[in-house]
């Protein structure tokens, strides 16, 4: 009884850091927020905005593989540990910067654009680490229920944008609006460091043991014919057909169930260089380029889109970007809460079971064809999901694609002032949040648990390529357009802005469309 206390005691500290942690490690998806003070009164261009925001946006991913190995060899605690020493130190000297910043500057510092560039890539890393450390955390703990914790985990994660944004716009708003960035960035800086500072004592350290395996042992049916001989058996008397099986019965310590187990091909647990052979991997890194990287193109920008954009109501512009921040944030926690649940009931994922089977000996003793009717019982783990598949996760992976296709679409079409551009918001947050949270199941399934860690942050390089190409993409369409308008205003006006941007969006998002239908054909009754 007191062991289960303690281990309650556990359960529940560790989720209170993981949802501390998830909800303080959004920071840099409120760039938004930050951008049009970078804009106005730095005077920094925007490509220079833009390579700031990638910094945070991309710097999740180039070690993300290294990060994988940290968190399996040394466990989520040091994984929070080092991400708040990160947060700090990155929310500080960015702050820092633009407090010492010049009032009366009318161009660009060229070193406080390089010193934000890694300041901010600072916070980037930060958040690989906390975000490590809280999802695998969750689903360590309740290995049981992957989708649930993952999902719950990734919802946290995901709203901490939209907290952030309202604490920032209700504590931190000046008089016309403007969000004092230098205050709330030390804020940052506090806050982040005293959560994941919990979280060091709170979280586990390093496991290093190998798949569970459930010790319930359940009997096994192959066919109808066996499944009608053992009900016969159950209902006659006692006979030597049913001692051998009855005896093994009263030996178990958990009840016995008779179900019917189909097995599934096992995980590659294979190392680096076999997954990088696996041209399915590439299938899904490609998918999960264009996904992630278009997705994250928008948050990134999200402020030069709706500054392009005329509005028809008298609010400010700050005001319109919060707004949007906190629609999509809604969007990307309503996703990740919806669908790990879902994905657990509609497709689990296959774990090793402990089972006995009861087979039949087609041959007698002597060799002849006669059928041995005595029923021989067998132990051993067999690979198998825990219920039946209704649909493949694929599907989830398919239907997130179509989503953020006809996003882009929507926008590309008619979107034409910024009180149409909701349906951006809610739309890229949805498909990005539902993408990676169904993503660390497909890669259990068919490349196995042990090395989640690593194959997760491989994966990682996706978005960190996608997210540049089309950053940089709309960047320099914004650039060119601006320069191309004779205007004595610094910026880029109407849909020009980025709809050549967009039609690429488009085009990348149909072919990752059918590469998420071979997929489905090809791991069909495996994920």
């Amino acid at each position: 009884m007191l062991e289960e206390r303690k281990t309650y005691v556990r359960n529940v500290l560790i989720c209170i850091a993981v949802a501390a942690n998830a909800l303080c490690a959004g920071g840099v998806f409120s760039f938004p927020l930050i951008s049009p003070v970078l804009a106005d009164h730095l005077h920094f261009t925007q490509p220079q905005i833009t390579t700031i925001a990638l910094a945070g946006m991309v710097g999740q991913y180039p070690f993300a593989a290294l990060v994988g190995k940290v968190l399996d060899a040394y466990g989520p605690r040091a994984c929070s540990f080092i991400a708040g020493a990160l947060f700090s130190s990155g929310f500080g000297l960015f702050s820092r910067e633009i407090a010492r910043a010049p009032e009366d500057a009318t161009t660009a510092d060229e070193w406080a654009f390089r010193k934000m560039f890694v300041y901010f890539g600072l916070i980037g890393l930060g958040t690989v680490f906390s975000y490590f450390s809280t999802v695998f955390a969750a689903t360590s703990t309740f290995p049981k229920y992957n989708g649930v914790a993952s999902g719950t985990s990734m919802a946290l994660f995901g709203s901490s944008p939209l907290l952030i944004s309202i604490l920032a716009t209700r504590y931190f708003s000046l008089s016309d609006g403007v969000i004092d960035v230098t205050h709330f960035l030390g804020f940052m800086s506090a806050v982040t460091a005293g959560t994941h500072l919990f979280g060091t004592f709170a979280l586990r350290g390093a496991s290093n043991k190998p798949e569970e395996r459930s010790e319930e042992p359940i009997i096994v049916i192959t066919d109808a014919d066996e499944e009608s001989n053992l009900v016969s058996q159950e209902d006659s008397s006692p006979s030597e057909d049913n001692e051998e099986s009855s005896a093994l019965l009263s030996t178990n310590k958990h009840p016995v169930a008779i179900v019917e187990i189909i097995p599934v091909q096992e995980p590659q647990h294979g190392s680096v260089l076999d997954l990088l052979k696996d041209g399915y991997f590439w299938i899904l890194a490609f998918i999960a380029t264009v996904v992630f990287g278009s997705s994250e193109m928008v948050m990134a920008n999200l402020a030069s889109i709706f500054l392009s954009l005329p509005s028809h109501q008298n609010i400010t512009a700050s005001s319109t970007i919060a707004t949007q921040v906190q629609l999509l944030a809604i969007a990307n926690t309503s996703s990740r809460l919806l669908v790990g649940p879902l994905s657990d009931l509609l497709s689990p994922v296959a774990s090793y079971i402990n089972h006995h089977t009861f087979h039949h000996d087609n041959r007698s003793a002597n060799g002849s064809e006669e059928r041995d009717t005595r029923a021989v019982p067998t132990s051993k783990y067999v690979y198998t999901f825990p219920r039946k598949q209704v649909i493949s996760r694929i599907a989830f992976l398919l239907a997130f694609n179509t989503i953020l296709l006809f996003t882009f679409s929507f926008v590309e079409l008619f979107a034409r002032s910024r009180e149409t551009l909701w349906v951006m918001s809610v739309g890229v947050g949805f498909a990005y949040g539902g993408t990676f949270t169904i993503l660390p199941g497909i890669l259990i399934s068919i490349w196995g648990a042990p090395n989640l860690g690593r194959n997760f942050g491989i994966i990682s390089y996706a978005p960190f390529f996608g997210t540049s190409i089309f950053s940089y993409l709309f960047a320099f369409v914004l650039e060119q357009q601006k320069h191309s308008t004779l205007s004595e205003i610094d910026s880029c006006e109407g849909v020009k802005c980025w709809q050549a941007t967009f039609v690429v969006c488009i085009v990348t998002l149909t072919a990752s469309l059918f590469g998420s239908l071979v997929l489905w054909k090809k791991w069909q009754g495996r994920v």
